[in-house]
């Protein structure tokens, strides 16, 4: 069974499309081992396209993301964090109907493109982290962090609710949907982009550390 990780509904983000595109790609099922719900599934498979020719042909967005040094250096020394995961986030970015054409996708039952922002394209990255960098712009570094769908509240233990209901009402105001499976609320350390950080300030995950200390020693160039 593939399992299409779009909603195909009628209101959702397919309709079936028999016309000319000047971008046609190939959709392949892949079992997603990321999803605790279809990963012990054998049978389901989310569907995935290959945007290579479409990708090829876009123009680089100049848009960049937030360098990790800085995220660190904002996020640390605080008493109380709370690290949320946003859930399905580039689909909440529609597509304008006059560009769905050049993501038309092909399946055994048919053609079909997408209304909104699938994952794999070019300027995908990009142009979601300006969409939540503009949602979220009045709290960014003020006590809040966005690198993509990894938001990041940090406070005093004291205000930390009041600035989680503030995040907690922009989410529900723009539809941005949470998975609760990979978010920590109110903790008072977190590892985010490989390290540790807590109001003792920023330490390197120890896991890191010696996953470098187990590599064996090359005994040959070829090893190297």
């Amino acid at each position: 069974m593939l399992l299409l990780n779009f909603f195909c509904t009628l209101e959702g983000p397919f309709h079936y499309n028999l016309n000319f595109s000047p971008f046609i790609h190939i959709a392949v099922g892949i079992h997603n081992t990321n999803s605790p719900t279809l990963s012990h599934e054998p049978n389901v498979r989310v569907m995935t396209m290959d945007f290579k020719i479409f990708n090829k042909a876009t123009k680089k967005n100049p848009y960049v993301l937030p360098f990790f040094d800085e995220v660190l250096i904002i996020v640390a020394w605080y008493e109380a964090h709370s690290f949320l995961d946003g859930y399905l986030g580039y689909h909440h970015i529609s597509i304008t109907p006059k560009d769905r054409s050049k993501i038309t996708f092909v399946t055994d039952w048919g053609a079909f493109v997408c209304m909104v922002m699938p994952f794999g394209v070019k300027k995908g990255p990009p142009n979601f982290q300006k969409v939540v960098s503009k949602t979220f712009k009045k709290y960014l570094n003020q006590f809040m962090t966005i690198f993509l769908d990894d938001f990041r509240v940090y406070s005093d233990m004291e205000n930390h609710l009041m600035k989680f209901r503030l995040c907690f009402q922009k989410c529900e105001k723009y539809k941005i949907s949470l998975n609760p499976e990979k978010c920590a609320f109110m903790v008072f350390l977190g590892l985010i982009l490989g390290f540790i950080i807590s109001k003792e300030g920023k330490i390197l995950n120890p896991k890191k550390v010696q996953a470098i200390a187990n590599v064996l020693v090359p005994t040959n160039p070829q090893q190297i």
